[in-house]
């Protein structure tokens, strides 16, 4: 998977890390997939996932995006997954992650 970052503020001052992810999101990406976010995570940063370039996720992808959430804030945090392919878009919505996450296309 590759993983690109990058961290930019808006002109209302708001922090926004965006990560955009391709290939294939599993357990051999759990090193580049915390690196993304670790050092920037601070409060009230806004987090958006573009999964554009995503073309395969699994289970242990899933337990990678809770523990961010978690590690963000929890239920406070701002975190956006962005542009999702129909195959990705109806696994997070049948575990549920479109309560979890807000969902953008």
């Amino acid at each position: 998977m590759s993983v690109k970052v990058s961290f930019q503020e808006t002109d209302a001052g708001q922090k926004v890390l965006t990560i955009a992810l391709s290939g294939r999101f599993d357990i051999y990406t759990y090193e580049d997939f915390g690196k993304s976010y670790k050092d920037n995570l601070e409060p009230g940063v806004k987090i958006v996932l573009d999964m554009s370039g995503l073309e395969y996720l699994d289970s242990s992808a899933l337990g990678m995006l809770l523990m961010m959430r978690e590690r963000a804030g929890g239920a406070s945090a701002d975190i956006t997954i962005v542009m999702c392919s129909p195959e990705v878009a109806k696994i997070l919505s049948t575990v549920k992650f479109d309560k979890l996450f807000h969902m953008a296309s």
